[in-house]
């Protein structure tokens, strides 16, 4: 039996709030690994924010935060759809 076999996958789940459904059926380790890259580079745009403004007011552009808030939610969607907390 290949080790792909026995690999767990997630189950396909919707993103309340958000017109996304995740698919079943990826590994749960990419699933999660996808969800972390997603995570970490919404994270690294709201550090660039903050050291662009240099102790000043921190301001994001509309466009900005609403793809912020798209990309958090596609990894909620990953992070949920393998079971684990998001």
């Amino acid at each position: 039996m290949s080790q792909s076999a026995n690999l767990e996958k997630t189950k396909e789940i919707a993103i309340p709030g958000s017109p996304l459904v995740v698919v079943s059926g990826q590994d749960l380790d990419v699933a999660l690994s996808k969800a972390r890259l997603l995570t970490d580079h919404v994270q690294a745009l709201l550090w660039q924010g903050m050291r662009d403004a240099a102790g000043k007011d921190v301001s994001f552009g509309y466009d900005e935060v609403v793809t912020m808030d798209f990309l958090l939610d596609i990894a909620t969607g990953l992070y949920r759809a393998a079971g684990a907390e998001a």
